[in-house]
């Protein structure tokens, strides 16, 4: 398997060196709890994969707007303690962390359900009650 042989060895990416090239992709679990903090669900998953022996774990959606999270949040201070949590999990096993940093678009299936939609646009958004101003 030639063509596989630098897959186990480390790499170094700019200032990062990663054990391995192997790279978890960030995967939606609805794990978080419903405050949208990180669980111990959360943290549990992130352990046992890695303990699996990947270089790097890109971490599902991280939210950074109220108005387009569907995942875990991380736009006030009280989703630290959590965030916190994972990366230290992640990295007591000799792996690199990285969130995937998310906003689920001006048509957030969240915002639909509360009636209201964020956006910036100067123009009325069908789905939106938000008029711009004249």
């Amino acid at each position: 398997m030639t063509h596989l042989e630098h897959l186990f060895s480390p790499i170094q990416i700019k200032n990062m060196a990663l054990s391995n090239r192997c790279v978890m992709p960030p995967m939606g679990t609805n794990l978080c709890n419903r405050d949208l903090t990180v669980s111990d669900a959360n943290i549990a998953y992130l352990d046992r994969r890695a303990k699996s022996g990947v270089g790097l774990i890109i971490t599902e959606i991280v939210g950074v707007h109220p108005s387009g999270t569907v995942g875990i949040g991380a736009f006030e201070d009280r989703f630290i303690p959590g965030l916190e949590k994972m990366a230290r999990v992640i990295h007591q096993s000799g792996v690199k962390a990285a969130a995937q940093l998310h906003h689920a678009g001006r048509e957030a299936y969240h915002q639909l359900r509360k009636g209201g939609l964020w956006h910036h646009l100067p123009y009325q958004v069908p789905l939106s009650k938000f008029h711009p101003e004249k």
